[in-house]
């Protein structure tokens, strides 16, 4: 199990560069709430760009994908 949560700590980081470098920190600060719903939904995803930049140059979708990785790696770090 030890080696499965190394792998994630990579994915952790790079989707925490993502953040810092759009600056995207304080962008959800009612996690794991997203507004009114628990996950992100369409309406969270700019429609202008692709589906993947939402990842990397969305504020709130970066920053709530890089915290629920995070909180994924510290489950299976503490199983």
């Amino acid at each position: 199990m030890m080696k499965f949560t190394f792998g994630f700590v990579p994915i952790v980081l790079l989707t925490g560069f993502f953040v810092a470098g759009i600056s995207g920190g304080q962008s959800c600060n009612t996690f794991p709430r997203v507004g009114d719903n628990y996950f992100i939904s369409r309406k969270h995803l700019n429609a202008d760009i692709p589906l993947w930049q939402n990842f990397t140059e969305n504020k709130l979708v970066a920053q709530v994908n890089h915290r629920s990785i995070a909180s994924l790696l510290t489950l299976l770090a503490t199983y």
